[in-house]
């Protein structure tokens, strides 16, 4: 059946109880439709801010088709106000209890899971009252220079703290004490030095049935923020014994009743000793992800293609804009795939590209040449 695809981005801040996406999420929305281009068949739907060419549509338009009954809703996320627009616009609605989503999508879950395992950051602890904190972060500080603390809910980068000191500011406690009355408790952790981090793709279907879909690796910015994903033909093998931990936990969600798109985000780091070790479950999104649309991109790369999917922002130090380091891109080294002329929008804050090299060394140049392109300082 056809598929009708809705970005609702914001899904976490709704599971966090902040239903009104603020402004900055608004405008990640608007330019983040394209990224459904990998996904949609050709029958397939995609809901856009106003009316492009098709597969893209305004939500007025939605009204207007003739067979809407045919259609799949599938969002980014499951939540009830996703679930009450699909039933106003008469599409067909299927998803998992919205109780097992939210607790799936929970770092309270997958912080237990990292106790179970044993994979858990050490001096990692789950924090109910700001009072508890100073003595916490004093602790973590004799080992390591930095911690951070998130949300029990939250995205990218997004909804947490950062910081070297013992003592929280005025503005982090404010943060710290809005989290702990939404959705307590939130989770502190140590700031290691990440090594490699990749995001599995996984699929279970309503009867439970698990389907692996690939794997990406990560690229980040300076603040840990989402920027792209490599698209992996397949891990390495150092990474096996952390694969298994992840693919018994998705078993483990298929079994508690949770079925649909699920990406789950794994660090290989540094410990203090300068150890190897590894962090299968760093985030469980049960959702699309970015590392799904990536890994669905694989289609568009010819044999012997290697692609990273980048979200190319506009650089203000720079003062670029992002259509324009997207015309900056080493045209030598790599091909930019025009997949959706939304990609191309000039007023977009970013712009989902994919990037395609014949080698993996040329790939990675490119990688760098972008993440330059996007955090070099100004003149």
């Amino acid at each position: 059946m056809p598929k009708l695809f809705v970005g609702n981005f914001d899904f976490e801040h709704e599971l966090a109880g902040e239903s009104k996406p603020t402004k900055p999420v608004d405008a990640v929305l608007r330019d983040l439709a394209a990224c459904w281009v990998g996904l949609a068949e050709p029958d397939d739907l995609v809901l856009a801010d106003r009316n492009h060419e098709l597969p893209f549509i305004d939500e007025r338009r939605i009204d207007k088709l003739t067979n809407r009954s045919d259609f799949v809703l599938a969002p980014w996320g499951w939540t009830q106000s996703i679930h009450d627009w699909g039933h106003q616009h008469g599409l067909k609605v299927d998803h998992a209890e919205f109780d097992v989503i939210q607790r799936a999508s929970s770092r309270a879950y997958s912080f237990q899971l990292e106790q179970e395992f044993d994979t858990i950051l050490p001096l990692s602890r789950s924090i109910n009252d700001a009072s508890q904190v100073h003595d916490a972060l004093t602790e973590i500080l004799t080992n390591h220079r930095q911690w951070v603390i998130k949300a029990n809910w939250g995205m990218s980068a997004r909804e947490r703290l950062v910081g070297r000191k013992a003592n929280l500011e005025d503005n982090q406690l404010r943060w710290l004490n809005k989290r702990l009355r939404h959705d307590r408790p939130a989770f502190l952790e140590p700031w290691v030095e990440s090594l490699e981090e990749l995001s599995f793709q996984w699929q279970i279907d309503r009867a439970g049935n698990v389907n692996y879909l690939g794997s990406t690796k990560l690229l980040s910015d300076p603040l840990g923020g989402y920027v792209g994903s490599r698209i992996l033909d397949k891990h390495s093998e150092d990474w096996d014994s952390a694969f298994s931990t992840i693919e018994q936990t998705v078993h483990q969600l298929a079994h508690e009743g949770y079925f649909g798109p699920l990406g789950i985000d794994a660090m290989k780091y540094l410990d203090n000793s300068g150890h190897q070790r590894f962090r299968p479950l760093q985030d469980i999104n049960a959702r699309f992800t970015m590392g799904r649309m990536a890994v669905a991109m694989k289609r568009f790369l010819e044999p012997g293609e290697t692609g990273t999917w980048f979200h190319i922002r506009g650089n203000k130090r720079s003062n670029r804009t992002a259509a324009e380091l997207v015309r900056m891109l080493p045209e030598k080294l790599c091909s930019v795939r025009v997949l959706s002329p939304m990609q191309f929008d000039t007023k977009a804050h970013r712009i989902p590209v994919l990037i395609a090299a014949n080698s993996m060394s040329d790939i990675e140049r490119v990688e760098s040449n972008v993440l330059e392109l996007m955090f070099e300082p100004g003149n």
